[in-house]
């Protein structure tokens, strides 16, 4: 395998800056950003540095418009690869692009209904950049392999924009604002960033991975929904899931396979310190 240019766009200014990268199609069937980096493979201009646009992280399962082919492609970004499947020998083929850039942005969207865009962040000083009023920490520990662990493993950045349900016909809009105002603010294009405020912040630290082929919610769950502690959340089996603490649910997903997440809890920040609200 290799990266044809159909699947990847670099931009160089020859001018000193920062290595950024967009990521978009992670995962087959999430649209996110696809339309957003084909236009700018036409009609970006950097003004310094060097700008990396990976436009088919994952081609096989996009041909297929599934979310993998053998594995999520999200817990196979690794210096020394963890199997022999295709999703690991894909991550291999970009990690050498992760590792030349300063920051990356990964552009991710969901297939439910009800989904709300929001940010995915360890870098509070980023997180005004983008047009979302809820910001989660803490995935880069829970999800390794991760590219956002990987990133961080490195000492780079990593930023990823969820920018909404693909039924929502605003998802564009969040993505292109998201792409957009991450490269203002990064310096590698023309004009200043615009500032967004009044964000919530979340603490995700607690994962659910199903046990059995018979895990099922009580309930459709939808992401920020807030749980009490000891609220029953799913059947994992004949095994009830109760929620941990006073918190919120994200993520909730049913699973085609064991071992496979179904659901993070978390909890709200204090938007002034970064603690915890008790």
């Amino acid at each position: 395998m290799s990266l044809l240019s159909h699947e990847y766009r670099s931009f160089d200014s020859q001018k000193p800056w920062s290595h950024t990268t967009v990521m978009a199609w992670v995962h087959g069937n999430e649209k996110s950003g696809i339309i957003i980096l084909e236009e700018l493979a036409d009609t970006l201009e950097v003004i310094q540095g060097k700008v990396y646009l990976i436009l088919q992280a994952n081609p096989r399962a996009i041909a297929q418009n599934i979310r993998q082919t053998e594995k999520n492609m999200n817990r196979a970004f690794h210096d020394i690869p963890q199997g022999e499947m295709y999703e690991d020998l894909r991550a291999q083929e970009l990690i050498p692009i992760l590792r030349e850039s300063d920051i990356l942005l990964d552009v991710h969207n969901t297939l439910g209904d009800n989904s709300i865009p929001f940010l995915i962040s360890e870098h509070p000083e980023w997180n005004s950049r983008f047009p979302v009023d809820r910001v989660i920490s803490g995935l880069d520990t829970l999800h390794p392999g991760g590219s956002d662990g990987y990133m961080n493993s490195i000492g780079k950045k990593w930023l990823c924009i969820e920018s909404g349900s693909i039924h929502d016909p605003q998802w564009p809009t969040i993505a292109r604002e998201s792409i957009m105002n991450f490269l203002r603010a990064t310096g590698n294009i023309l004009w200043n960033p615009v500032e967004y405020t009044d964000q919530k912040k979340y603490h995700l630290d607690t994962i659910v991975k199903a046990q059995t082929t018979d895990f099922h919610f009580i309930k459709k769950w939808l992401d920020f929904e807030t749980v009490s502690m000891g609220e029953l959340i799913a059947y994992d089996g004949n095994t009830p899931i109760y929620a941990p603490y006073d918190g919120v649910i994200v993520f909730p997903y049913i699973p085609k396979w064991v071992w496979e997440e179904v659901c993070v809890f978390g909890r709200r920040q204090n938007n002034d310190s970064f603690e915890l609200y008790k």
